[in-house]
């Protein structure tokens, strides 16, 4: 008896759901789950860092997330100024995907497609985002 696989073709918006599940999960698992992995003692799990020892653009996000979910502001922009930006737009993209997903729609997808097109035509945007990441570096290698 010959086993036959059948193959399932995902469309676009479905590889685009499930890999924002896919990492909304792992990014849960590793925020439950943060301890001292990095062998130079600095108490990460960024990769960079733990390579380099000089932390990336989003190092410290999750202690600055931790921070703003006790509503300690103030230290959770000290931390990293961008997770005050990161947490809200993960409350909404969660649930946005559980509006689309409990009303068979895909108005997550499509916004997602608009604004991929949007970057991709404007350059002052990439600009705007690249001197944010700048600056988010530069704020974390000082504050070391």
């Amino acid at each position: 008896m010959i086993l036959q696989i059948q193959q399932y073709s995902y469309s676009a918006s479905q590889k685009f759901y499930l890999l924002l599940t896919l990492l909304f999960c792992g990014g849960g698992i590793l925020f439950l789950f943060d301890t001292p992995f990095s062998p130079l003692g600095t108490n990460t799990l960024c990769l960079f860092r733990n390579i380099t020892g000089v932390p990336c653009p989003g190092c410290g996000m999750g202690r600055g997330i931790n921070h703003l979910l006790h509503l300690e502001f103030v230290e959770a922009v000290y931390i990293n100024p961008l997770s005050v930006f990161v947490l809200p737009a993960i409350i909404l993209t969660v649930c946005w995907m559980a509006s689309d997903f409990l009303l068979g729609r895909e108005t997550l997808f499509k916004i997602y497609l608009r604004v991929d097109k949007y970057f991709a035509a404007n350059k002052m945007a990439k600009a705007l985002i690249a001197i944010i990441i700048l600056f988010e570096w530069v704020w974390n290698i000082l504050k070391q």
